[in-house]
């Protein structure tokens, strides 16, 4: 059922980038290699939720109708028992999920979003103005303007302040990013420095400098934070509280959808085999169909949870949200479910 809706992803975004494609300089194999084999992992990971819902259903409505599931009941083999194989399955691909969301998913969204940038999007220089960044702390950055394409920083100041007062100030007409060294080299230099009551002046054509600021801290793709894998999530977590960002919060919420999403398929299969497992007139058709709106309702819930996050509304608990109100539906239907 993944392949199949992947192949059908596949097919329309096709369609959807073929202009695209025709006019960028990357070859065929190029496209399919950087750009759908790195889509698929993610579409696959998207889709697997709701993809074991529909198996559940699909499999547990046709053992159902064939009046497998009375005979079951009746020789003493109760709902909660036969759900126990369907839950070490879910837990499976919910283990499976994890893993690719963690660290296979965010490779392949980085090394996607990478042949986006340098092939299908029109590269503009950065527009953002007057930038402003926490290095560390009581230490700030500014940049008039950034050049994201050569990597080139004009008007950089980095102040120092301590205790409310300004100790040292670093001014430079331009920042040069030296990724051999992964170091920044300041051009036409001015260094000024307060001590005893007394300021200090010097310059400097040039200086390599250590300052905890990469490119990517300057310009983010779209998709940054999709593409760091947990443990550089964490680490960038843990940088940018430092630093008293403010896109925290959003890699906070990511790091919550991390672990929320893989419980996807063990709720969704805990709903699916009480609602499926009753004979209908309907058919399997109606069991899906019914099916697919509570699935269709999960992912609503799973997808506008983030508006509720609020001064009083913490965002671990606005991401597992539709995960508690599901686990409680579905432990609702396993005990009001034909025995």
């Amino acid at each position: 059922m993944v392949l199949l809706l992947i192949l059908v992803i596949v097919v329309i975004d096709v369609t959807e980038q073929i202009e695209d494609f025709t006019r960028t300089s990357a070859s065929v194999w190029d496209i399919i290699r950087y750009y759908y084999f790195n889509l698929i992992p993610f579409y696959a990971n998207l889709l697997s939720p709701v993809c074991v819902f529909i198996s559940v259903i699909y499999f547990t409505s046709q053992m159902a109708q064939q009046t497998e599931l009375v005979s079951m009941f009746s020789g003493g083999i109760s709902l909660r028992r036969l759900l126990f194989p369907y839950m070490i399955c879910a837990g499976f691909i919910a283990s499976v999920s994890f893993y690719l969301n963690a660290y296979i998913v965010p490779k392949a969204t980085r090394e996607r979003v990478n042949f986006e940038y340098n092939f299908l999007r029109k590269k503009n220089v950065m527009e953002e103005r007057n930038i402003h960044k926490k290095v560390a702390p009581g230490t700030y950055a500014y940049i008039e303007s950034y050049n994201q394409l050569i990597n080139e920083g004009y008007q950089f100041t980095l102040e120092q302040i301590e205790n409310g007062k300004m100790i040292a100030k670093i001014s430079a007409q331009r920042m040069v990013w030296l990724d051999s060294i992964q170091k920044w080299q300041l051009i036409g230099i001015n260094y000024r420095f307060f001590k005893d009551s007394s300021e200090y002046l010097f310059s400097k054509p040039l200086m390599d400098t250590s300052l905890i600021l990469s490119p990517d801290d300057i310009y983010q793709k779209d998709g940054y934070a999709e593409s760091l894998t947990l443990h550089e999530l964490y680490a960038y977590i843990q940088l940018e509280t430092d630093r008293g960002s403010d896109i925290l919060d959003e890699l906070i919420i990511e790091k919550y959808e991390r672990f929320a999403y893989p419980f996807a398929a063990i709720i969704l299969t805990l709903i699916g085999l009480p609602l499926s497992s009753r004979k209908s007139r309907g058919g399997i058709a109606f069991q899906i169909g019914l099916g697919l709106v509570f699935c269709f309702l999960y992912v609503i819930l799973l997808l506008t949870s983030q508006a509720f996050i609020g001064d009083t509304f913490p965002a671990w608990l606005a991401i597992w949200l539709p995960n508690i109100i599901f686990f409680l539906l579905g432990i609702f239907l396993l005990r009001t479910a034909q025995r």
